[in-house]
Parts: structure tokens; sequence; C-alpha cells
């Protein structure tokens, strides 16, 4: 039986891949902003803050799998996210023709 562990393991996973599923279907123009991603995302089942939505782009960022633009307002704890796109990374990663194990694409 899976530990709690590695139940939030493979969650994660399969949620990064989700994100770049829907940035794919958006290609190759960029989403808006992490809002329209956060609403997508809901659209799809998933139940997320915004907060994890941002800890899940700025992950795939930090892989190079993904580019935004952030902006830092003093008035809000998060950084404004917009153009959040597919990076070439990313693109191989969803078309399998490399592998990641911390992104699982279904």
């Amino acid at each position: 039986m899976p530990t709690a562990v590695e139940l939030k393991s493979t969650l994660i996973r399969r949620r990064r891949g989700k994100v770049l599923r829907l940035l794919q279907s958006a290609a190759p123009m960029a989403l808006p902003d992490a809002d329209d991603l956060y609403r997508l995302l809901q659209d799809t089942g998933e139940s997320l803050t915004i907060y994890e939505v941002h800890e899940l782009v700025r992950d795939l960022k930090q892989r190079g799998c993904m580019a935004y633009e952030a902006k830092r307002d003093r008035n809000n704890e998060l950084p404004t996210l917009r153009w959040l796109r597919l990076e070439p990374r990313g693109r191989d990663v969803i078309e399998g023709t490399i592998q990641d194990p911390a992104i699982d694409v279904i």
C-alpha cells in the first residue's frame, strides 16, 4: 500500500504534467496569467490554491519546461505571473523525446 508521501509525490508529478498539457493546448500563444491557469486546472477537476499553482509553475520553470514573466507588487504576497508559455524542454517531455521522472504526462 502506498504511503502518504508516495501518494503526494504521484499527485504532484501528474499535476506538473497537466500544466504542461494545458500550456501545449495554448501554444504557440501563452496563457495571459496564472489566474487563467488556475481556472483551467479547476475545470479539469484539480482542487488547488493559487499558492499551489504558483509552486507548480515555479518548479516547472526551474526545470526549464516553461517560462513566464513575474512582477512583484508590494501589496500582494505572490508576484503577478504573466505570459505563461511552454518551453522546448517542456514540449520534449510531453512528446516523450526526453524523460523527467518528476513529471508524469498521461
